[in-house]
């Protein structure tokens, strides 16, 4: 059939059709004689199947996860639903945020003075954390701070203390070095297509959640890496040199690891996160009895020695 007859029996534009032709989505023959593209019953179902993932806002790299690379479709619709989850959660504080500064403005006279204090304005909930963090670093480093720790952002400020610890916490970030734009993260969040970020949001949520349940298979495999990156240092010497070039350039983010100010005060602020750490150096204590020694004192004493 041609491609008008397609795209009456599939509902999409010519367009559409064309361009997930393009993306490799199916595969289209053309007739010998004429060089007319022949869509045949298989490609209709096909692109019937891509219309329904699409009405589901489905990203054209997740639909080609499934179609093309074998992906999970359970996996895919799951990580569109939390995404969805947190859209929702954003937009619900957002509109809870415009209700108070609508009845704010309706009995203020000087509007100038509410639209100024409107980063004072609080909603003691969970969630809304995250959204403030993002609004006050627009940009890709808002969002890669949200893509690591937005799990443990489930506080509100309703003490004075916490305005100070917070305080604190976003000074502390404001200060701190950019992000190398090689760190495979900030590659992730930089791209146009949001999909492999989001998939990567979800594998480092679920391994969060894994570890705070303490599940047996996440806490051994996590510990056995801890161990073999001790012996591949010990003995790979390109890996060290790897390494060494890695924290050079501050790609491993010491300024957010446990122990640093960031992580320091973050633990004062979310529980979640102060359990997750404090497992965290559970799991290590495991892993340095089985090796016989302080696994991050020999890794640091091991890369500076190869400095020198």
């Amino acid at each position: 059939m041609n491609i008008k007859e397609a795209a009456r029996q599939t509902g999409l534009t010519k367009k559409a059709i064309k361009y997930y032709e393009q993306e490799g989505l199916i595969t289209v023959s053309k007739n010998p004689d004429n060089g007319y593209r022949e869509y045949s019953a298989q490609n209709v179902n096909t692109l019937k199947m891509i219309a329904a993932l699409r009405m589901l806002a489905l990203s054209v790299s997740d639909i080609k996860a499934f179609l093309l690379e074998g992906s999970s479709l359970h996996d895919i619709l799951r990580q569109q639903h939390q995404k969805l989850s947190r859209q929702i959660e954003e937009l619900e504080q957002e509109r809870k945020l415009t209700e108070m500064l609508i009845k704010r403005v309706e009995d203020a006279e000087n509007v100038d003075s509410i639209l100024h204090d409107i980063g004072e304005v609080k909603i003691d909930e969970p969630k809304y954390m995250g959204l403030q963090l993002k609004k006050l670093f627009p940009g890709d480093f808002g969002e890669f701070i949200a893509a690591l720790f937005e799990p443990f952002l489930d506080f509100s400020i309703d003490t004075d203390e916490k305005k100070t610890i917070w305080a604190k916490l976003i000074k502390v970030l404001d200060d701190m070095e950019e992000v190398p734009a090689a760190h495979p993260m900030m590659q992730l969040v930089g791209k146009e297509d949001p999909a492999q970020l989001q998939q990567h949001k979800v594998q480092h949520d679920q391994f969060i959640e894994r570890i705070l349940e303490r599940d047996p298979a996440t806490w051994d495999t996590h510990k056995n890496i801890i161990i073999q990156l001790v012996k591949r240092v010990e003995t790979d010497e390109e890996y060290r040199e790897s390494l060494i070039k890695i924290g050079e350039s501050a790609s491993d983010l010491p300024a957010l690891k446990e122990g640093s100010p960031f992580s320091n005060l973050l633990q004062k602020l979310s529980p979640k996160y102060d359990t997750y750490v404090r497992l965290q150096l559970e799991l290590k204590k495991e892993a340095d009895e089985e090796l016989g020694f302080d696994s991050e004192a020999y890794l640091k004493q091991m890369l500076q020695s190869k400095k020198r």
